[in-house]
């Protein structure tokens, strides 16, 4: 069937689903004593390609941060692209995670946004809890973001958000790529990527360009005091 399916034009992925589906209703049967055996399980549905990673390259980072001057997430997209953190471990920062004295932000959580609502979480990995060393682009634009939302009526201290929606709630991700990321994008003329291609991939490979080896970069994910990026500033 899934050959045939392949044969008809649905996609890898499409049948990767039906697949899914399937799987889960004959596990229902034989729990349910309906059938003794799941034949599913004996199937190998067809392999999708791990699309092709597309991160921004120095100039068009500088572009995008430049369209974003102004923007409510500005601040949000300077750390992404200049340290690397996920819009998981931003949404779920808290003004305590930060001393900007000291030039660090502590990543302890995420927001995970799901059917259920919004919650916040431990990180994705243990590995994922760092601290994480500012530059001074960061921290410039740390400050510039207090004061704003000072200005808002939003508290700026303990465990309040970093990054809040309009009315003080934690940010909803898919709402910000939408109406604010892509926009950006667009904007600066950048390719249309993910936010983790622009943050997380174009993050590794300004590092490298920077000649900060790739074994340094896996176990420190931006843990570098200094603005590595000159071509950002």
């Amino acid at each position: 069937m899934y050959s045939h399916k392949r044969d008809a034009g649905l996609s890898a992925a499409r049948v990767r689903r039906i697949h899914g589906v399937l799987l889960s209703a004959l596990n229902h049967a034989v729990r349910w004593g309906l059938i003794d055996h799941n034949v599913c399980k004996e199937v190998s549905p067809p392999r999708v390609p791990a699309p092709e990673i597309r991160p921004l390259n120095s100039e068009e980072a500088k572009r995008f941060l430049t369209a974003a001057q102004g923007d409510r997430c500005h601040t949000l997209y300077v750390l992404g692209l200049t340290r690397g953190a996920r819009i998981g471990e931003l949404g779920g920062m808290f003004w305590s995670d930060l001393d900007l004295d000291r030039r660090v932000m502590r990543v302890q959580r995420a927001l995970i946004t799901g059917r259920g609502g919004q919650t916040f979480e431990p990180t994705k990995t243990p590995n994922s809890r760092r601290s994480i060393g500012l530059s001074q682009r960061a921290i410039d634009a740390l400050e510039h973001h207090r004061e704003c939302q000072k200005a808002e009526g939003f508290p700026v201290e303990g465990d309040s958000l970093v990054f809040t929606n309009t009315v003080g709630g934690p940010i909803n991700p898919s709402h910000l790529l939408c109406r604010s990321f892509k926009p950006l994008l667009e904007r600066a003329g950048s390719p249309r990527i993910t936010f983790h291609a622009a943050a997380r991939h174009t993050f590794c490979c300004l590092a490298l360009e920077q000649g900060i080896n790739a074994r340094t970069i896996s176990l420190a994910m931006a843990n570098f005091r200094e603005d590595l990026f000159h071509a950002l500033r």
